[in-house]
């Protein structure tokens, strides 16, 4: 289990967490790591616009890699994530 801690913006972010006053308000995201292949982790919790850069914390909170990502086919649901290890 992970949790992506981000700022995501836009209209497509859950919980309207793009405000009226342009500020992004933070929001943390649970899921599962699905898959791990050549140093990037692919992420089953949400990462919509303006995600990229957020890091992806296991359970002792240890950043395990940074999302850079997403499928558009997953519309938000699956992340990419570089590794840290």
């Amino acid at each position: 289990e992970i949790v992506v801690l981000g700022f995501p913006a836009g209209a497509e972010a859950p919980q309207e967490r793009a405000t009226s006053d342009g500020v992004a308000r933070p929001a943390l995201f649970r899921g599962l790591v699905s898959k791990v292949a050549e140093g990037t982790l692919v992420v089953d919790a949400y990462a919509g616009r303006g995600s990229s850069g957020s890091p992806v914390l296991d359970a002792r909170g240890a950043v395990v890699g940074v999302v850079f990502g997403a499928p558009a086919a997953s519309a938000g649901r699956v992340a990419l994530a570089a590794s840290s290890a």
